[in-house]
C-alpha cells in the first residue's frame, strides 16, 4: 500500500486516516478498490431523529434562517439554524422542531484539511459525526443519546445505522500529463442516460464538465488546481505526475438507494468506489487520445463498407448534420465510434488511432494495448 499522505489531525486516529486495500476481502466489487490515498469522500448530507426531552432549542445561538436572524419569544418556528465549528469548516445544522428531525450538512475534507486537494478517507466518516454531535449536544440531541440514572449521556451501540444519508460526494483525483487534448476529448463526450450536460469554462471555478439531475444527484470532472487556486486552496506537487483533475459524484434519493448507501452505517470502500465506477462509466469519460491524421489506419481493419460509413459518420457530426440520421442508425455507429476511440464533433484530420486512455483506476491515461 502506498504511504498515507495524510499529516496527524487531531479529529483522527492514525488508522481513521489510512487506506486498506480489499483485494482479496471477497467483496462483489467489479474490481479491487486503488490502495493509493487520491480517492475519498468530498460531501456529506445526514439526518437523524430528535430527543424532544435533551438540548435546549431556547439557545439565543439559533437563528430562524440562514441569514442570522435570531427567534422571538413566544412564536413556534418550523425550521432552526446553527452553526457548529468542526475542525477547519463549519457545519451547517438545520433543526425542524414539528418533524423533531435534524439535517447536516459539512464537507469531512475540508474538516481535516482545509481548502486543500485531500480527499477524507471512507473510515473517517462516523468519527466525524461523532464530534460533531458532541458538539451539538448542548443545543439538540439524536434519539440514541442515551442518559443513565446519573445524567450520563451515552450513544447506543450501532448508532451509525440510525444516521440517514441525504447526500453523498465521493471523488477520483486524476492527473492529467495532456490536460488541452484531455479537455478536448472530454468536451466532446454524450453522457449517458442523462439530461443535461453542462461546461463551465474559467470564471470562479476555472474548467470543468457535469452531468446534472434535478434531484438525484449531478456528476463533475473539473480541473482542481484551477478551482483550489480560484478559492485561494493550497496544493503543492511533489511528483512530475500531470495536472491536478477530479472525477466527483454527488449522489442523493434513489441513486444512494441504488449503491446501497443509505446510512452512515453503510458506508464503506468497497461500495463507495463501485459508485465511482458506475458513474464513470455513464458519463463515458474514458476517453482515449488519438494520433491525429492516421484514421485511415484506424479503421483499416474493417470491411469497405463500415469504412464509408464510419467516415461519413464523423464527417457529418464535424460539420453539425448528424440529426438526419435515424435513431438505430445512431446506436450501431455510435457504438462503433466509440469501439474505435474516435471523437464525435472533432475535424477528420484530427481522428486516428487511439494510443492512450483515461484510466478511473489508475487516475491517469494508460497505453493502449
Amino acid at each position: 500500500m502506498a504511504p498515507s499522505i495524510f499529516a496527524k489531525n487531531l479529529l483522527l486516529s492514525e488508522s481513521e486516516t489510512s487506506y486498506t486495500s480489499n483485494k482479496n476481502s471477497g467483496t462483489n466489487c467489479r474490481t479491487s478498490v486503488p490502495a493509493d490515498d487520491d480517492h475519498g469522500i468530498d460531501w456529506l448530507g445526514f439526518s437523524f431523529d430528535v430527543n424532544p426531552n435533551l438540548g435546549d432549542v431556547l439557545s439565543p445561538l439559533w437563528t430562524i434562517n440562514k441569514a442570522g436572524n435570531h427567534p422571538e419569544p413566544d412564536i413556534a418556528y418550523k425550521n432552526l439554524w446553527i452553526d457548529i465549528p468542526l475542525g477547519q469548516t463549519v457545519a451547517k445544522v438545520n433543526f425542524q422542531p414539528e418533524l423533531l428531525k435534524c439535517y447536516v450538512h459539512f464537507n469531512p475534507s475540508t474538516a481535516l484539511y482545509g481548502k486543500s486537494a485531500r480527499l477524507a478517507p471512507y473510515k473517517a466518516c462516523a468519527p466525524l459525526i461523532a464530534t460533531l454531535l458532541d458538539a451539538l449536544q448542548p443545543f439538540v440531541h439524536p434519539q440514541f443519546d442515551l442518559v443513565n440514572d446519573s445524567g450520563e449521556i451515552s450513544r447506543a451501540n450501532l448508532w451509525e445505522r440510525s444516521v440517514s444519508l441525504t447526500r453523498l460526494d465521493i471523488a477520483r483525483n486524476l492527473y492529467i500529463d495532456d490536460k488541452v487534448q484531455a479537455k478536448q476529448a472530454l468536451s466532446l463526450q454524450t453522457p449517458k442516460n442523462m439530461k443535461t450536460k453542462m461546461q463551465y469554462q474559467n470564471g470562479k471555478r476555472g474548467w470543468g464538465l457535469a452531468n446534472t439531475t434535478k434531484a438525484e444527484g449531478q456528476d463533475k470532472i473539473y480541473d482542481k488546481e484551477e478551482q483550489l487556486r480560484s478559492i485561494g486552496g493550497e496544493y503543492v506537487s511533489t511528483e512530475n505526475r500531470g495536472t491536478l483533475f477530479r472525477f466527483e459524484i454527488e449522489l442523493k434519493r434513489s441513486r444512494l438507494k441504488k449503491y446501497g448507501i443509505r446510512t452512515l452505517a453503510d458506508i464503506s470502500e468497497n461500495n463507495a468506489w463501485e459508485a465511482l465506477q458506475d458513474r464513470w462509466e455513464a458519463c463515458r469519460w474514458a476517453v482515449q487520445l488519438t494520433e491525429p491524421g492516421t484514421l485511415a489506419k484506424a479503421i483499416s481493419g474493417l470491411t469497405f463498407t463500415q469504412q464509408c460509413g464510419v467516415v461519413e459518420y464523423l464527417a457529418m457530426h464535424s460539420i453539425g448534420l448528424e440529426n438526419g440520421y435515424t435513431a438505430s442508425r445512431h446506436r450501431h455507429m455510435g457504438a462503433l465510434v466509440r469501439q474505435l476511440g474516435f471523437k464525435l464533433g472533432g475535424p477528420l484530420e484530427t481522428q486516428g488511432l487511439a494510443f492512450r486512455k483515461l484510466n478511473l483506476y489508475s487516475g491517469r491515461f494508460e497505453e493502449v494495448e
